[in-house]
């Protein structure tokens, strides 16, 4: 068999896989931005709808809800020009272009990335940056589905509050959910930040700092962000005794980060 025969018999399987899913389908559906929202100086997220009519464009992201039967959302950081590397195409186009009403061509959601939903053991969200959008879209989908049967303990990371997307979301998640709580790092805390209110600790996520929080009994551990970021909590999971089978992680970022 020729590579390219594996290729699209992979593909057409994804396809199969998407017609048989609940409200799935295969190819293209039309949807259409519902709302936009700045959620922080560089996230913004779209809701969008299915089956209304507009001017199309082509857009790429991951699913920060959990998904209804009428709508999708996606969260998407604002890429800047910095030096040498000019501004992120896509990003800017749905800051800036793309109007509430506009129609897009999307494909059935698809990765391997995926939430255990039917397990009961602890998950344990670790997310650095804009990763946390798949982390509220797993957490979302937890206490949707499973309310508190499930603990969940939500890491995350980010430089400081002008950044920190989906905070408000999450207060409302944790004070509704018992079995909910959260670790929060910020880089560098800035004078409106409140320690123990925006977050808990300054610096680096810090596992082995907060152990007793974050190593749980059969727990399984999912992580999002830039691949060092990656790299380095899987590698403190590791050394702190939880199985590499234990451990899913999926990148935010290119592939030369």
């Amino acid at each position: 068999m020729q590579l390219a025969d594996i290729f699209i018999n992979f593909e057409e399987g994804l396809y199969q896989q998407g017609v048989k899913t609940p409200g799935g389908w295969k190819g293209w559906r039309k949807f259409f931005i519902a709302n936009k929202k700045i959620e922080s100086d560089e996230i913004i997220f779209l809701p969008s709808g299915s089956g209304r009519q507009g001017p199309t464009a082509d857009v790429q992201a991951s699913i920060s809800d959990s998904p209804t039967p009428n709508h999708f959302r996606i969260s998407v950081k604002r890429e800047f020009a910095t030096g040498p590397k000019p501004a992120g195409r896509v990003s800017n186009v749905l800051y800036e272009s793309l109007p509430i009403g506009a129609e897009l061509d999307v494909s059935m959601p698809f990765g391997d990335f995926v939430l255990y939903i039917n397990a009961t053991t602890p998950a344990v969200l670790i997310s650095g940056g804009v990763g946390l959008t798949t982390m509220m879209s797993m957490l979302k989908t937890i206490v949707n589905q499973q309310g508190n049967a499930r603990k969940v303990v939500f890491i995350h990371a980010t430089r400081n509050g002008y950044v920190h997307a989906m905070k408000e979301g999450l207060f409302h998640i944790i004070a509704e959910n018992p079995s909910v709580s959260r670790v929060v790092f910020y880089e560098e805390a800035s004078a409106q930040d409140k320690k123990g209110v925006d977050y808990v600790h300054v610096g680096g996520v810090n596992l082995a700092e907060i152990k007793n929080d974050a190593v749980l009994p059969d727990a399984d551990y999912y992580i999002c962000g830039p691949q060092p970021f990656m790299k380095a909590q899987s590698k403190s999971l590791e050394n702190l005794g939880v199985s590499p089978d234990r451990i899913h992680m999926e990148v935010f970022g290119s592939p030369s980060d």
